[in-house]
């Protein structure tokens, strides 16, 4: 086979979040209630032109959004210091 195609998903919630490290260790929050949602979506082509030759592209993207009270706890948890991060990045190795 000289094409293969790859992809992924995921989408899910948290209700214990590890919103920082202290004196080398990770600070943990647990709630009833979410405090991050997420949604990771990602495609890649696969071209194998000789056996010992492969070229992959794709591209990712990725969505984050923390509640308020972990923003709170630590300001910078994202870069942006928003409770909202999302980025998407791209693949291309021969």
């Amino acid at each position: 086979m000289k094409w293969g195609l790859n992809t992924a998903f995921a989408i899910g919630k948290n209700k214990e979040v590890n919103y920082n490290t202290i004196n080398d260790k990770q600070a943990f929050l647990k709630e009833d209630n979410y405090l991050r949602n997420f949604l990771n979506i990602a495609v890649e082509l696969t071209y194998r032109k000789a056996i010992k030759t492969r070229h992959r592209f794709g591209i990712t993207y990725t969505r984050e959004i923390v509640s308020d009270t972990i923003l709170k706890l630590n300001p910078i948890y994202f870069p942006a210091r928003t409770t909202k991060d999302q980025f998407s990045a791209g693949v291309l190795q021969r």
